[in-house]
């Protein structure tokens, strides 16, 4: 028999010592890594189970042990990785191990509590559900005797939409009702398999998936030698599996897309899986058609925008396996997964990585760097402008750092005019606007009718305002 210490999952930010829980005959398959109901100060909350212990020696302590009433699940939400993720979470950003682990948690909480009440309105007890909803709809499975009766062909003359239906139920599964449809059977067809007792009626479990759509593969471009170099090394650090971190630092349009795609890719083919963190949902989209045309329906997609069982359906693909690249903001970085050997951060100066508005204050960037550490997993960081810190790690050596230096295709950067806006004021020198509006609409004309509706009336509207208010604080100019 063994104890076991238990993070409390309440906000609380002093809650910062775990308590100790007996462990009931039947729940002795309990492990670190378990989410359990657990009484806690006169009701029954969710906690994580950090690890086993042995009960006390003094029988008399033993018998103030409370006991962990219920396991949540049928397997431990947090692997060992993703236990010590939230140690070093507690450790570096000085926050409870609760509040680090419920991070890992949709909607950081699991159970929901409904209070029951008499005729006369007077509390009861409580009932605590589990929040996490599965989706299910009816389906079908062939049972003993459908095999048998298939196998004797018995329905093949008096009964056959019947028995092409027992054939495909044998061949797939089990299959629902819209399932079933795709294949020709009616669902007259499949209660009337249920009703003779060929089949058995169940409930089988549906992803929620919103971006579940097919995408035109995209032309696969020609990688320029920087891209071609960039990819070759992100690629032997996947296979090598040794944590090494690489700095993307490229000019705007130099291709870093096409250089992550290649690199997960390449992990996928491995059998890894990716995660791909973006700063913002507005970037989602975009990003989510380009990966859905390389990887079709393997892709999932993490953003707050998700319900709490729509994010409970991610997380399950990522765990299972059944997604091999996720695609998401910054609570992304606290997906299970089932085998991680990749991990891209676009944009990772983004100051939106880091969470400022709730404790713990994390930075994605700097948790994913850690998952990659425990994992394996190779940390490609893509920018075209990188983080001090980042950028200093690069000149240390801590990190490997990549150039794109060009355009594919030659294509040139805009041009770019430095204009000393003190010397302009103190000269009042409006021909220079009239110079730059003209330049303006000369560059319309090329564009076309929709530049002429919004970049000309945009420079005009602003021409004579900006220098009149700019003036009357000329002498704050040194």
């Amino acid at each position: 028999m063994f104890a076991v210490n238990v993070a409390i999952n309440l906000p609380v930010k002093n809650l910062f010592r775990q308590f100790t829980y007996s462990v009931p005959e039947a729940l002795q398959f309990i492990d670190s890594g378990w989410r359990v109901v657990v009484p806690f100060s006169g009701q029954k909350v969710e906690g994580f189970v950090v690890e086993r212990v042995p009960q006390p020696a003094d029988q008399e302590l033993r018998g103030k042990l409370k006991p962990v009433e219920a396991a949540l699940g049928d397997t431990p939400w947090f692997d060992e990785e993703m236990l010590a993720t939230a140690k070093w979470m507690a450790d570096y950003y000085m926050c409870s191990l609760a509040e680090a682990m419920r991070l890992f948690v949709p909607g950081k909480s699991s159970i929901k509590r409904r209070a029951v009440r008499d005729a006369q309105g007077r509390l009861l007890y409580y009932v605590y559900n589990e929040r996490l909803q599965e989706k299910t709809v009816l389906a079908y499975r062939i049972n003993a005797a459908g095999r048998q009766v298939l196998a004797e062909g018995t329905l093949a003359k008096r009964a056959k939409g019947q028995h092409a239906a027992l054939g495909i139920l044998a061949q797939a599964g089990t299959l629902s009702v819209s399932e079933l449809a795709q294949q020709g059977v009616s669902s007259a067809v499949a209660r009337a398999l249920a009703q003779n007792g060929l089949a058995d009626a169940v409930q089988k479990r549906v992803l929620r998936n919103s971006y579940n759509t097919v995408q035109e593969r995209g032309e696969s471009l020609q990688l320029t030698a920087e891209q071609q170099d960039a990819a070759a090394k992100i690629n032997q650090a996947i296979d090598a599996q040794r944590a090494q971190s690489f700095l993307l630092q490229g000019i705007t349009g130099s291709g870093k897309t096409e250089v992550y795609l290649r690199a997960a890719a390449h992990a996928v083919d491995a059998g890894w899986q990716v995660l791909m963190l973006v700063p913002e949902i507005a970037l989602t989209a975009q990003l989510v058609k380009r990966f859905q045309a390389w990887f079709g329906s393997e892709i999932a997609v993490a953003h707050s925008k998700l319900s709490q069982n729509e994010r409970g359906d991610v997380w399950y693909r990522m765990r299972t396996g059944k997604a091999r690249v996720l695609i998401g903001v910054r609570s992304a970085v606290f997906a299970p997964f089932e085998k991680l050997g990749l991990v891209i951060v676009d944009e990772e100066h983004e100051g939106s990585y880091k969470e400022e508005d709730h404790r713990p204050h994390y930075n994605a960037r700097d948790v994913a760097r850690t998952r990659c550490r425990l994992t394996g997993a190779a940390l490609v960081l893509g920018s075209a402008t990188p983080d001090l810190c980042t950028y200093y790690k690069a000149l240390q050596g801590e990190c490997t750092h990549l150039h794109l230096t060009s355009r594919p295709n030659g294509a040139a950067l805009p041009k770019v005019e430095i204009v000393d806006m003190r010397k302009e004021l103190e000269a009042r020198n409006e021909v220079k606007w009239e110079t730059y509006t003209k330049k303006i609409q000369i560059e319309a004309r090329v564009l076309g009718d929709l530049a002429m509706n919004h970049i000309i009336p945009t420079a005009t509207r602003y021409q004579t305002s900006l220098i009149d208010n700019v003036y009357k604080m000329k002498d704050l100019f040194p």
